[in-house]
């Protein structure tokens, strides 16, 4: 047997928000145009009410914890603990978004490992402007579902904080670790 594990079956709602992200990425549905109606996406689909709004339900809780996450970063620029504790609550929602419990598990116990390394990289000048930034265009690409573009961001993103890491910190005791990205799994 060459199987790799049990055959995972996705329930009814997560295929339609797959193939409503998917036609979102195809750009059949353009982000901010309005989506079809519960009842065209029913007949579409051929699936019940229920599968949709579950779906609709889903699709706009995982964004809708990024875009909180992302405004309590802007928000919170002037403050290192409010920034941080948001800018944790971004990479979660994005791991939760991925329904992949072995990314979410991996990122909730590496949480405070993260805390501590944010404190770093929050009081280098210009750094959370610039992640702030990188996330907004993360959220866009996970929204308009295109995740090619978003895994990419998203490799941009810690490859530059990495970056502006070992730029400070140079001076200091050289460590060899594995790159941010890699180690993530990105």
């Amino acid at each position: 047997m060459t199987g790799s594990g049990p055959v995972v079956r996705k329930k009814t709602y997560e295929l339609v928000a797959d193939r409503l992200t998917a036609e979102i990425g195809e750009r059949r549905l353009r982000p901010g145009n309005a989506l079809p109606t519960e009842r065209q996406l029913t007949q579409e689909y051929r699936v019940g009410r229920s599968s949709v709004r579950e779906a609709l339900r889903m699709l706009n809780e995982d964004l809708g914890r990024m875009l909180t996450a992302l405004q309590e970063m802007h928000d919170g620029l002037d403050s290192e603990e409010r920034y941080i504790d948001a800018d944790v609550r971004f990479h979660l929602a994005i791991a939760a978004a991925t329904k992949n419990r072995c990314a979410l598990h991996m990122m909730q116990a590496l949480r405070k490992l993260f805390h501590r390394a944010l404190s770093s990289v929050y009081h280098i000048p210009g750094s959370p402007q610039t992640s702030l930034a990188q996330h907004r265009l993360i959220l866009d690409a996970i929204a308009a579902g295109r995740p090619q573009e978003a895994r990419r961001r998203m490799q941009e993103h810690l490859t530059r904080v990495e970056g502006d890491i070992e730029r400070t910190f140079a001076d200091g005791p050289e460590h060899r670790y594995p790159p941010l990205a890699e180690a993530l799994g990105v």
